[in-house]
């Protein structure tokens, strides 16, 4: 692990991580080997072999950084998971949206303490992490027309907290739907710590922010490659050609250029997918993928997310809000996604991708632009992605 910052004592971590087969049983927990101490680990499992052995978990310690760490058997901790309703008090954030309509503006007011309370107390929230050292539970509610908020909530042992607000102009299959302008504010404590004017949210696009009560730690966990391509989880790279220093700078210098990270812009990603060459977005991976793996470096990791949170803006997230997730053929056996879409049985959404964003999407030719920063990180955001992509 490394900080990409000045020291500022133990820090809170999460990431994703893959195990081989029959590595590690379901029922078995984890700790961290760090700099020759143990420290607690916690471990989400995510998904499983067929044997029943952990595939894929989200782990959570708290170490100072830099250190080196070994993750290995232990059996599962006893006691208590970290508990939501115990923030009141301490967790004070807020999202004000101003909507742009023919009729004027319509400002509206979302007190996010208030709403987890709620929805902690009617047992409606979605949980993604529980346990003694962090617990994440999730939030969905309606703003306007196609648009609703989501917010992934964290709180961990030490009282921090990191909350993922997502804005999500993704409501699919309903008669209601299409552009959105707005401004938002988000704030935390009594003061913005985000704000964006002149929002122009083009139907089946969505964007995020990650707010953290005490900063970003600014860790970024070097992954043991070699181990994630035993684990099957990567295509076998040849780890010594290594990555020019060039390169990563460049992309060092692309990732802290405000103009090229702005909300539902398309970073690196090419919005006319029918274009196959010249393109570093589509391989086995995309090329930024490869050098973050490559080089497990701070930047390429940055500049990597960077790219996934792009994948917001492609125009691919149909969301049925009837059943909580993305529509699927199961569903919709007979749908069809644009414009050609008309008799003889062919369902059409109800909302028709107009083009007007500027993308073209080709399901020959879409990169995979959220699987790495899934596999590594083990944000719910991303898998997110994956699953409105597919």
């Amino acid at each position: 692990m490394q900080r990409d910052g000045p020291y500022a004592g133990p820090s809170p971590v999460t990431f994703g991580q893959v195990f081989v087969p029959g590595q590690l049983s379901a029922k078995s927990g984890l700790a961290a080997i760090v700099d020759g101490h143990e420290v607690p680990a916690q471990l989400d499992v995510k998904t499983t072999n067929d044997d029943g052995s952990v595939r894929f978990g989200v782990v959570t310690l708290v170490s100072a950084v830099p250190a080196k760490m070994m993750l290995v058997k232990r059996p599962m901790p006893i006691g208590g998971a970290v508990d939501l309703a115990g923030l009141q008090g301490r967790y004070d954030l807020a999202v004000d949206i101003v909507l742009h309509g023919e009729s004027g503006d319509t400002p509206r007011h979302f007190d996010v303490a208030a709403l987890l309370s709620r929805a902690l107390a009617a047992g409606k929230v979605s949980y993604w992490l529980r346990g003694p050292l962090a617990t994440e539970a999730r939030v969905d509610v309606p703003v306007e027309s196609s648009l609703h908020l989501t917010f992934d909530i964290r709180g961990y042992a030490d009282g921090s907290t990191l909350t993922d607000v997502q804005f999500n102009n993704d409501i699919a299959m309903q008669p209601v739907g299409g552009t959105l302008n707005y401004d938002v504010t988000i704030t935390q404590h009594g003061k913005p710590v985000f704000q964006q004017t002149a929002v122009q949210h083009f139907h089946y696009q969505t964007w995020h922010r990650k707010i953290w009560s005490d900063g970003d730690p600014n860790v970024n966990v070097v992954h043991d490659v070699a181990a994630m391509e035993r684990a099957g989880a990567i295509w076998n790279y040849d780890l010594h050609i290594g990555v020019p220093r060039q390169g990563v700078a460049h992309e060092q210098s692309l990732s802290i250029d405000a103009s090229y990270t702005a909300i539902l812009n398309n970073a690196g990603i090419t919005k006319y997918m029918p274009m196959t060459g010249g393109r570093g977005d589509i391989g086995p991976l995309p090329i930024w993928d490869a050098v973050w793996l490559e080089t497990q470096d701070a930047d390429a990791a940055r500049y990597s997310l960077v790219q996934a949170d792009a994948a917001g803006s492609v125009p691919w997230h149909l969301f049925d809000s009837k059943t909580g997730t993305y529509v699927t053929t199961d569903q919709y056996p007979t749908l069809w996604d644009d414009g050609r879409a008309g008799p003889n049985g062919i369902t059409a959404l109800t909302q028709q991708e107009d083009g007007k964003d500027g993308w073209a999407v080709d399901p020959a030719h879409e990169p995979g632009l959220s699987y790495l920063a899934y596999l590594e990180t083990g944000t719910r955001y991303y898998l997110d992605q994956l699953d409105a992509q597919a």
